[in-house]
């Protein structure tokens, strides 16, 4: 057996992220010291020792690291104080992704993401960098390359659907992470110049506009509106080009402008189809499709889509050719339509209260009157956009089922699920009532999926006695429970 190794280039990743703090101020001092290196030593030879320490540490991690596979088996060794080996089985893989950096790409390498069902739900279960030559190795090996299966059944979105699907599906707060961490960062890596010039044409911009609008309240619609283009863009970039094909057993995506991502995926271990719609897509009838399967949609700014945004039929005429097995049941049990004040209450409670609250919060913080006018009137705008929500939740959701497949149908917040499952990724099912319930017989059913984490979907307020005589007929739910 022959023993590979990662690209050196990892020799980096290893070394810690404390490598680029002191390399860049290091670099810096050389070009202040017009490359006087006996000086630049002088005044540095600790920051210069520190940092070789932290490179050495790294080859040792780089070197000790090497894997190799076969027909049944991947083999990992890694650790030169602690050793261990692990032995994957091939059968057991979920999810093979392939990386290309645009910061890889000088140096010919790429990453390889290995996924099973028994990692974590946050991190891949093996990393590796490698040769382009590796890559096509790898891929030729586990019977992965595009040229060797074509494809014989392909999806591919319009630009135009992919931009609406960034719209709809972005994330605002992560872009407001992404933000504050890009100036904190780079204030720490590139001096307090970056941030110094962020923070004065944030200034200006308030400055432009708070003389018909309160500053706080440009300050806040600042914020968020920059998280949300920013995750926009990043959204979009992430999903360029993208696509989807179906050979075999194999699921393949394909997507990316600056960094180009393959997945490939074994679509007996997809856990469960999504069709996520919210109030505007359910408008226009438009859904998009996404799958949970271990390893896929798991990294940063990721979402585990396989069609995005388009009409509802050409979403149902996409699964019969990439996910054929799937189907969409008719909904046997659902709420009853008394049940509408339940959905209601909680965002009618809000919208109530906050006017209110309110109210009072000025009488008390009379100089604050701007921000908490504003404050309210900003939170109340979510809340009756919710309320909307839970009341066309009341009669859509429900459960469903046909051949060992189950359709489940609940909303999210101010997002709505269609869950495609079939009998055997039904781990567990739990009907739970409150002491309101109990009064009125209606019922929670929760169901929890296999997963690498505790995943569940709840459907709220259903009939009692009809959901459990549908599972007991269903034969997930057993008669003594």
């Amino acid at each position: 057996m022959e023993l590979k190794r990662q690209h050196p280039i990892k020799i980096i990743d290893y070394s810690s992220k404390s490598f680029w703090l002191l390399s860049i101020p290091l670099i810096r001092g050389l070009f202040y010291l017009q490359f006087d290196l006996w000086a630049w030593i002088q005044g540095a030879w600790f920051d210069i020792f520190v940092l070789l320490v932290i490179l050495i540490y790294g080859f040792f991690q780089w070197y000790f690291y090497t894997f190799d596979f076969d027909d049944l088996f991947f083999y990992i060794n890694k650790g030169f104080l602690f050793k261990s080996k692990i032995v994957l089985e091939r059968k057991k893989i979920t999810v093979i992704a392939v990386e290309k950096n645009f910061y890889l790409s000088p140096f010919r390498s790429g990453r390889v993401f290995i996924d099973t069902n028994s990692g974590t739900s946050h991190k891949s279960d093996f990393s590796l960098v490698v040769k382009n030559s590796e890559i096509r190795d790898f891929k030729i090996h586990y019977g992965l390359n595009n040229k060797d299966f074509p494809g014989k059944h392909s999806y591919y979105p319009s630009k135009l659907h992919l931009l609406y699907f960034s719209f709809l599906f972005s994330n605002t707060l992560s872009g407001v992470v992404f933000i504050s961490t890009l100036v904190y960062q780079g204030g720490k890596l590139l001096g307090k110049e970056l941030e110094l010039i962020f923070y004065d044409t944030f200034n200006q911009v308030t400055q432009f506009f708070s003389s018909v609008i309160p500053e706080a309240a440009v300050i806040i619609s600042l914020i968020i509106f920059c998280g949300w283009i920013l995750s926009v863009i990043i959204n979009l970039l992430r999903h360029w080009n993208f696509n989807v094909l179906r050979s075999g057993k194999n699921l393949i995506v394909n997507g990316g402008f600056l960094t180009k991502r393959t997945f490939y995926i074994n679509a007996k271990k997809i856990n469960y189809a999504d069709i996520r719609q919210s109030l505007v897509t359910i408008l226009f009838r438009l859904s998009s499709l996404n799958i949970h399967c271990s390893g896929y949609g798991k990294s940063k700014h990721s979402i585990a889509v396989i069609l995005p945004i388009t009409t509802n039929s050409q979403i149902s005429n996409a699964m019969k050719m990439l996910l054929p097995s799937y189907i969409i049941n008719k909904i046997s049990i659902n709420p009853t339509p008394s049940q509408i004040r339940r959905f209601a209450f909680m965002p009618f409670l809000a919208i109530i209260l906050l006017p209110v609250i309110s109210r009072y919060a000025i009488r008390y913080f009379t100089v604050w009157n701007d921000i908490i006018y504003f404050a309210a009137l900003f939170a109340i705008i979510p809340f009756v956009w919710l309320l909307i929500v839970n009341i066309v939740c009341c009669f859509t959701s429900g459960i469903g089922e046909q051949d060992n497949y189950f359709t489940l149908k609940y909303c999210t917040s101010f997002q709505f699920h269609t869950i495609l499952v079939h009998r055997d990724k039904i781990v567990k099912v739990k009907l739970s009532q409150n002491f309101f319930q109990q009064k009125s017989d209606n019922c929670n059913l929760i169901i929890f999926t296999t997963s690498e984490r505790g995943k569940y979907h709840t459907i709220k307020y259903l009939p009692y006695k009809k959901t459990k005589e549908f599972l007991i007929n269903a034969h997930i739910f057993s008669e003594q429970l």
